[in-house]
Parts: C-alpha cells; structure tokens; sequence
C-alpha cells in the first residue's frame, strides 16, 4: 500500500494503482482522455500530465504508478499551459 497526498487530500491505495486511478477514487477531476475503460493507456495524448513533487517535470497520471509518499498536483497555471 501506498500513501499519497493528491492536491491536498490523502488517501492509500494499492501500490499497483496509477496516479489517475487515485485521483478518480478521490473524486478530483481534471483532463484527461480515455476513450473506454478496456483502452489500454499509453500518455500519448499528454492530457493527463501532473506535477509530483521531486520530479524534474510533469508526468502522465495514466502510466505512473503511485510510490509511498508522493505529493501530486494536478492543476496549476504551468500544467495549464
């Protein structure tokens, strides 16, 4: 098990769990783009990128599997752009 903090909220989820499957159990919403539930993600679109603390740049939220610790934002004016 893995505990995060997802813009502000905490939560443990299992250490096979992805950034955005966390962030959807949380019940925060922001973009991203799947267009099923059996569509295997890829993070080609870019859509989902979220900034975690002490990693040098944004990640997909879709292929990034949570880590013990990890603080995630996934909205601010530098992810909007």
């Amino acid at each position: 098990m893995a505990r995060i903090i997802i813009d502000g909220k905490a939560i443990e989820v299992a250490d096979t769990a992805t950034i955005l499957q966390a962030a959807k159990l949380l019940k925060i919403h922001y973009t991203y783009s799947l267009p099923s539930s059996k569509a295997y993600p890829f993070g080609g679109c870019r859509l989902c990128i979220v900034e975690v603390k002490g990693m040098p740049k944004p990640v997909t939220s879709c292929t990034t599997f949570v880590s013990n610790g990890m603080e995630i934002t996934t909205s601010n004016p530098y992810l909007q752009d």
